[in-house]
């Protein structure tokens, strides 16, 4: 039985050292099909080692329940058609992004989609299971710590040594060009502030003390370089935020006033003000630019003329963009709020913003700008549009879960859960502002992070 577990464990870190290099871009579809296999062997191997030991898998019952219920959403929506595009011309200018720059688009096929998230769920499944095993969650975490600065350090190869671009991945121009497979910058942002905190205070791999601070140094040069490439602010102060976060940690242990709830609350504080200070933007861009909103209805009424306008102005630009002088992030989250209020118990499914967003903004940058098309800049938002509020409160509570989880098990030890807190925090963050959740490679590495979060700590090594 335990070579099977091994062989399951095998399976999960291969799988999360592919990922990036596979499934952070516009790449050939049959490959990121062939990623999500290995996280899905991996599950129901483990299962089948469970059930011949009269057990199942050692799952906490309220990450069961929520996991079961997003994987029952999937299979639903993958027996139903995909929703039309909410208007002749948001196909229109959709065909014309994908020939223009495909690159910059990062929508995998409907079946395709779904199978992967599918997939990822198993995984989460499986890392919760093989999580008990101090061996497999530091050949995790390593696997997912060093792939972070490796795809860091091929990008700043690629700017600054003229490394070629990977040949199976499209490559975009200015700042997405030095991604390594990473389709957009901000997503190799996101990629490094959630590796670093692994390779430097989780502990991975088992590494002395002396080569942990070998790999800061490496680490620190390699975000300011890659930062300053990327061009990426929020990424600074993320990066920065989770550095003054790991010295207060440490301080606080090192004065003998460690607490968790500390931890807990000191989390919930700044998501709150990051959620307070987005609401007060949407408030703001109601009052000062008011787009006559009414409803989705309304809105699929007024298309034609509204298009036809749409297309006359995109029309005089090369990239069909036709800019608007509101807030285009504040424009972007209201119109998810409003999509979200149209679907409170169940969306039509992820990939839904693509078709449909529209309808829920008269501004002309959602019709017309590549990332509006696409994301929501906020993953949670997106998620409540496209999947429903109920789901997307469902991943936000295996997301509560999985970081009471690891701040909980900080005692005795605080140092022990220290890098995965800062990780998962880290990515929370960036998905405040960003799409990380979106691209695949970030969404497998997250659930396996999520399910180290909920996994209990029992046995010491995988033998």
């Amino acid at each position: 039985m335990k070579s099977i577990e091994r062989l399951s464990a095998s399976f999960v870190i291969a799988a999360a050292l592919a990922a990036p290099w596979i499934a952070g871009g516009r790449t050939d579809l049959k490959w990121v099909e062939g990623l999500a296999v290995l996280p899905a062997v991996a599950c129901v191997l483990l299962l089948g080692v469970r059930r011949m030991e009269g057990q199942w898998l050692e799952v906490p019952t309220p990450a069961a329940i929520l996991a079961i219920a997003l994987l029952g959403c999937l299979g639903f929506w993958a027996l139903r058609p995909e929703p039309p595009f909410a208007t002749a011309y948001a196909a229109e200018h959709w065909r014309f992004m994908e020939s223009w720059n495909p690159a910059s688009l990062l929508q995998l096929p409907r079946l395709v989609r779904f199978f992967f998230l599918g997939s990822v769920l198993l995984g989460f499944f499986a890392a919760i299971d093989l999580g008990r095993w101090e061996g497999f969650r530091r050949c995790l975490c390593g696997a997912i710590g060093i792939d972070g600065l490796a795809t860091t350090g091929y990008s700043l190869g690629e700017r600054w040594l003229h490394w070629p671009s990977p040949s199976w991945v499209l490559t975009s121009e200015g700042r997405d060009a030095y991604t390594a497979t990473f389709f957009h910058h901000s997503t190799s942002a996101a990629a490094f502030d959630l590796a670093w905190p692994l390779l430097i205070f989780g502990g991975c791999l088992g590494l002395h003390r002396i080569l942990r601070a070998v790999c800061a140094v490496v680490a620190l040069g390699m975000g300011v370089a890659g930062l300053v490439l990327w061009e990426a602010d929020s990424a600074y102060q993320i990066a920065g935020g989770l550095v003054a976060a790991a010295l207060a940690w440490k301080y606080a242990i090192a004065v003998g006033r460690f607490r968790p709830w500390l931890v807990l609350a000191g989390i919930g504080l700044v998501l709150g003000v990051v959620f307070a200070w987005q609401v007060a933007s949407v408030i703001k861009l109601r009052t000062h630019y008011p787009d006559g909103w009414v409803n989705a209805r309304v809105t699929e009424g007024q298309a034609p003329v509204r298009d036809a306008l749409v297309r006359t102005r995109a029309l005089t630009r090369g990239d069909h963009l036709v800019s608007s002088s509101a807030p285009p992030r504040p424009v972007a989250w209201l119109a998810a709020w409003r999509m979200a209020r149209d679907y409170p118990m169940m969306g039509l499914g992820p990939g839904a913003w693509v078709r449909k967003a529209i309808l829920y903004s008269n501004e002309p940058i959602m019709n017309t700008f590549f990332q509006h098309r696409q994301f929501a800049h906020n993953d949670l938002y997106q998620t409540a549009a496209e999947w429903g509020v109920l789901p997307a409160i469902a991943w936000l509570l295996l997301w509560t879960g999985a970081l009471y989880g690891a701040v909980r098990r900080s005692l005795p030890d605080p140092t022990e859960e220290m890098g995965l807190v800062l990780a998962l925090l880290g990515m929370a963050l960036h998905a405040t502002m960003h799409f990380p959740l979106q691209v695949p490679a970030l969404q497998l590495w997250v659930a396996l992070l999520l399910g180290l979060g909920w996994s209990a700590r029992q046995r010491s090594r995988l033998v």
